[in-house]
């Protein structure tokens, strides 16, 4: 064993960005990003971690309020492919929001260089004022640290070249767009489809157009501060049964009257599952099938009859929901359509059981249950399943434009809008 920390941290950094080379491209993991990662020391922080556990590629709680988990250190792996991203060049003025350790603020200001300029910013107090001591403690006392909540960025510092969020948002910021520069980037894990996953979305500005240039899945914690509950999905949630953990989901602006004690008897009554024959795997469906299908020329008949459940504590572990997405004792949920007397929704084998984590994804086949008198909602939804399949699975390409809302905008067959407070997102999909 090593007696010398310093010695051990070095040697431990090393082979970590080692790994990270096998295991990420090299148009991803730059030669830059690369000689970035292996000066900035991990350790210093994380000052109160075993060094065996700082240079893991794994993400590191750091912060709880209550057994939320509210700020991390990402995991590097993560960071490489946001880094690659942003494409930071010396000389780049680049706004954090999300400063965390500083880890990350230390990483783009090697990156940036002398010539650049790094500001970060973090909500809380004590996290910014750790995030300050720490580089300065490796040697990045250069970085401006600001308290402050990030929803509004900073003006003090701007214009940016670069932008990056490290905490997911359900749109874009007036804010972040304002003090982008022209031609400059932004990425930010974003959640804008209900149900849908968590993307890390680069977008470049171009006169009042911030247009995609490229996507990765990816997982944070959400943006807190003046946008909080300004949620991704903008659900009506209607609780259903006699417990408050069981909720039947809802678009925004869906007029139904809901009679939920009668939903509840349908979920709860005689039903049948039918297979659709396609196996997939629960990161695919996110990332494919569930956009796909939200296309105007799939959706048009049925638009109106979506809907969602989820099933919290002691029920995630009942089968009144089934299981599509979910954790063992936390959630399960699914969506699906109700129409009149009728319900069909996704979900999984009979037989499979929500795992205790997220890791380990397998891949399984793609079922329907269906409720109510007659199975026509469930055929709907396995038809739909096996076009997507035998077309291939589309889509190939993902593009993701982002408006101010006042724009006017007619979508075409290939496209679906979503819209926020302040920002309309369009999205198009081909192949």
């Amino acid at each position: 064993m090593d007696n010398n920390p310093q010695h051990e941290a070095s040697t431990l950094r090393q082979t970590l960005i080692d790994q990270l080379k096998q295991n990420i491209p090299e148009f991803i993991l730059t030669s830059e990003i690369e000689e970035a990662f292996r000066a900035v020391p991990r350790h210093v922080f994380l000052p109160d971690l075993p060094l065996d556990q700082v240079y893991r590629d794994d993400a590191i709680v750091t912060k709880k309020e209550g057994e939320s988990a509210i700020s991390s250190s990402s995991q590097p792996s993560v960071m490489v492919m946001m880094l690659k991203q942003l494409g930071l060049e010396p000389g780049h003025r680049v706004l954090e929001i999300g400063a965390g350790t500083g880890y990350n603020a230390a990483l783009m200001a090697r990156l940036v260089g002398e010539t650049g300029k790094v500001t970060t910013v973090d909500i809380d107090e004590d996290t910014a004022a750790g995030a300050r001591e720490r580089l300065t403690e490796a040697g990045f006392g250069q970085v401006e640290v600001i308290c402050a909540d990030g929803w509004y960025g900073h003006e003090g510092s701007a214009p940016y070249d670069r932008i990056i969020i490290t905490a997911s948002a359900a749109e874009i910021s007036p804010g972040w767009r304002e003090q982008l520069k022209q031609g400059g980037r932004i990425v930010v894990p974003l959640s804008i489809l209900p149900g849908g996953p968590q993307t890390s979305v680069c977008f470049e500005l171009s006169g009042d157009r911030l247009t995609s240039l490229s996507l990765i899945l990816c997982g944070f914690m959400p943006l807190r501060g003046a946008f909080t509950g300004a949620t991704a999905t903008q659900d009506r949630e209607t609780p259903l049964g006699p417990a408050p953990d069981l909720l039947l989901h809802l678009k925004a602006d869906d007029q139904r009257e809901v009679d939920a004690e009668a939903v509840y008897k349908l979920l709860t009554g005689p039903s049948e599952t039918l297979q659709t024959g396609v196996t997939v795997h629960g990161r695919e469906l996110m990332a494919k099938f569930f956009l796909w299908s939200r296309l105007p020329r799939i959706d048009k008949d049925y638009r109106d009859f979506r809907c969602g459940l989820t099933a919290h504590d002691e029920l995630a572990d009942g089968d009144v929901v089934p299981y599509l997405f979910g954790l063992a004792g936390k959630y399960r949920s699914t969506s699906g359509l109700l129409k009149g007397g009728s319900m069909a929704v996704w979900g999984r084998p009979p037989d499979q059981t929500p795992p205790l984590d997220l890791s380990g994804e397998t891949t399984f086949e793609l079922c329907v249950r269906s409720c109510g008198p007659d199975n026509s909602l469930a055929e709907v939804l396995v038809e739909r399943a096996r076009i997507w399949d035998s077309a291939g699975r589309p889509p190939k390409t993902i593009k993701i434009c982002a408006y101010v809302i006042e724009n006017d905008y007619t979508p075409s067959e290939n496209e679906i809008v979503i819209d926020r407070r302040h920002t309309r997102f369009v999205i198009e999909l081909e192949g």
